[in-house]
C-alpha cells in the first residue's frame, strides 16, 4: 500500500501482537481503513457492538489539516476487544504505521 506514492511499513507492538498474532484480520481492517481514511492517528475501538473507526491527528495530505471529527464503521469485521491506535509517522521516503494500545505509546 503507498499514500501519496510512499511505501507504508508495518510495525505492530509486543501487546498488540499478543492479542492479534500476525496474520490477524484486524492488521487487513485496519489498512483498509487508513486507505479510506489517510489521518496519521486512527482509533480502533468497540461502538455499539460495531467496529468504529474514529480519526485523531493529521490528514496525510499536501497541507496537514486536523481531523479529530471523522468516525465511521468497518463492515463485517469484529471490533477490537479493547482500544487500538494507529500511529503512521513520515520518515521521508516512506511512512510507517504502527498498531499500538494507548498504554504502550
Amino acid at each position: 500500500m503507498q499514500i501519496m506514492g510512499k511505501d507504508i511499513q508495518v510495525i505492530v507492538t509486543q501487546g498488540v501482537l499478543a492479542d492479534y498474532p500476525e496474520g490477524d484480520p484486524l492488521y487487513a481492517t485496519g489498512m483498509e481503513a487508513l486507505e479510506k481514511h489517510k489521518c496519521d492517528m486512527l482509533v480502533f475501538e468497540e461502538h455499539d457492538g460495531k467496529f468504529q473507526v474514529r480519526s485523531a491527528g493529521y490528514l496525510l495530505v499536501k497541507v496537514p489539516e486536523l481531523d479529530e471529527e471523522s468516525k465511521f464503521y468497518m463492515k463485517d469485521a469484529t471490533p477490537p476487544k479493547q482500544r487500538i491506535w494507529l500511529k503512521v509517522d513520515d520518515y521521508g521516503a516512506h511512512y510507517v504505521a504502527t498498531f499500538l494500545y494507548p498504554g504502550e505509546y
